[in-house]
């Protein structure tokens, strides 16, 4: 497999901050503080470049001499080497690392439960970072309720991008809707039809029989969604006092069996199993496909090819059509589907998205630990705040005053220079720092809305907080009852044969991990 590095190493001074200590801030003429340089440290710091690895989820990652870089690096005082993977290979490349111990000074943990991760982490390769973070303004923010959801035996090793409580709907091509004279659909039968219309009716007006209508990926992305629909929990649920699994409920198997019913009419690409997320994207861009199951914010981060083939081919002489990126809100739509209760149930998400840690195999020292929790911890700063969110103001974005924000150029150039470094920011202070948009891309803004108007309807997984010791030590226990679901979609075992591999998931320690789960839970009730 192959893995794309692109690393930045600018000429900078370094420093190590300790508790207390503070950075000289310009001021925008509107009021709004301006990347500059930190104050000279006294004496050279223990790392001249710090390392960190993160995944790339647009099209292009920055170069070295990317100005968003070089300003990172002097308000900071930090030479960097930002290694981009694509989020596709990404875990794969982070398990390497761990297996080879051959790790950069901070990397994203994107599953924070992984056996790999947490065998790692008990045999003492990463630091606790816990009784650190009180030296600094900006990480000591950090929830304490967060913290606890991704500690591990009680023990903080990593700092948690901070997210929002629920981000996954369902997305469409909201062209083909209005081709064929559809309306949205609502419900899990209204999504089929207009799943099965996208595949047999032609909804791109080109004459040819080569769409399906839903595109998945791998073990079925979407399929915690349509459990939910029907009923189920997210992922783990609670019944009488026991923490069991989604497939204990019957909505389990009436979510496979929406899924093979789609499979079996070819309303879905057939080679779904083999696919990774990125190859999901691409048949979008391709218009092989016109729906699927996701995060909202996809369609706007990852459409580019498609906005720019639409634009030429077709809308670049449009009435109300300036530039690609109002092709948005032509192209495209998203929506959270009514459940068969007749109310919306999404999966709650962990309130983050993965951690960075901080391995004892490249930071040998203390020293040196905490000068990479202090990059960390002013990437939270205002000024780095804003620009991992708007760009360099007066380039990529104008400044109103009063923190308000105008983007000025176009969603590729957002993308390569802003969005891919703003992986590196943890977001504890973004609500208080990165401000309101102005003259924002209408679909954007409905993007950003989403969380906040549909977080109420979040389904959140009880067994957050917990940890399985049968899980970490037989991290395969999981795929048994996963590969088993593709394969029942796909017709090449019956329900029959998946409740036998249910069994053997049992066997293999799954009512181990149920046991473990439970006393866990109960605890935590008092």
């Amino acid at each position: 497999m192959s893995h794309i590095k692109r690393g930045a190493a600018l000429l900078v001074a370094c420093m190590v901050v300790i508790a207390g200590c503070s950075k000289s801030e310009n001021a925008s003429e509107t009021g709004s503080p301006q990347p500059t340089s930190s104050t000279a440290a006294p004496s050279k710091p223990p790392l001249e470049t710090l390392s960190v690895m993160i995944p790339l989820f647009v099209q292009e990652a920055p170069n070295a001499s990317t100005d968003t870089m070089k300003k990172i690096e002097e308000y900071t005082g930090q030479k960097t080497d930002i290694q981009f993977i694509p989020s596709g290979a990404y875990d794969d490349k982070v398990n390497v690392a761990i297996a080879s111990q051959t790790t950069p000074h901070s990397f994203l943990i994107q599953d924070a439960k992984s056996p790999a991760y947490l065998n790692a982490v008990r045999s003492g390769m990463f630091w606790e970072i816990g009784p650190y973070l009180k030296e600094f303004k900006n990480l000591s923010k950090l929830s304490p309720d967060l913290a606890k959801n991704v500690s591990i035996d009680g023990k903080l090793y990593g700092i948690p991008r901070v997210r929002e409580a629920t981000n996954v709907g369902v997305n469409f091509r909201k062209d083909w809707l209005e081709n064929l004279g559809l309306t949205m659909p609502s419900t899990p039968d209204q999504l089929y039809e207009a799943i099965k219309a996208f595949t047999l009716q032609d909804p791109d007006q080109n004459k040819k029989n080569d769409t399906v209508g839903l595109i998945e990926y791998g073990s079925i992305a979407g399929f915690s969604q349509v459990v939910l629909w029907y009923g189920g929990p997210n992922k783990w649920g609670v019944q009488n006092d026991k923490i069991v699994p989604d497939f204990y409920h019957d909505s389990y198997f009436k979510a496979m069996d929406w899924y093979k019913r789609l499979y079996q009419e070819k309303l879905m690409n057939q080679d779904f199993s083999a696919l990774k997320v990125e190859q999901q994207r691409e048949l979008f861009n391709q218009q092989k496909g016109g729906i699927y199951l996701g995060g909202v914010s996809s369609t706007y981060s990852q459409t580019n090819p498609l906005n720019a083939l639409m634009y030429q081919e077709k809308y670049k002489n449009a009435e109300g059509v300036k530039s690609q990126d109002d092709l948005f809100s032509k192209l495209y739509n998203f929506t959270a589907i009514k459940g068969t209760s007749g109310e919306i149930r999404l999966p709650g998400e962990l309130g983050y998205f993965g951690q960075f840690v901080f391995p004892k195999t490249s930071l040998k020292t203390e020293a040196e630990l905490k000068q990479a929790l202090s990059f960390f911890d002013k990437l939270q700063d205002e000024p780095m705040v804003v620009l991992t969110t708007w760009g360099i103001l007066g380039k990529h974005s104008i400044d109103h005053g009063n923190k308000i924000y105008e983007m000025v150029v176009d969603n590729n150039v957002r993308n390569k220079d802003i969005n891919s470094l703003s992986q590196l920011s943890v977001s504890i202070t973004n609500a208080q720092y990165k401000g309101e948009a102005k003259g924002l891309n209408p679909y954007l803004v409905r993007v950003r809305a989403y969380p906040e108007e549909f977080g109420k309807y979040a389904v959140s997984d009880p067994t957050m907080p917990f940890l399985s010791e049968t899980l970490s030590k037989n991290p395969g226990l999981d795929s048994i009852v996963s590969d088993a679901r593709v394969k029942y979609v796909m017709g090449l075992i019956s329900l029959d044969d998946f409740k036998k591999e249910v069994k053997r998931w049992e066997n293999e320690g799954g009512l181990k991990i149920i046991d473990e789960f439970t006393k866990q839970y109960l605890k935590s009730k008092g």
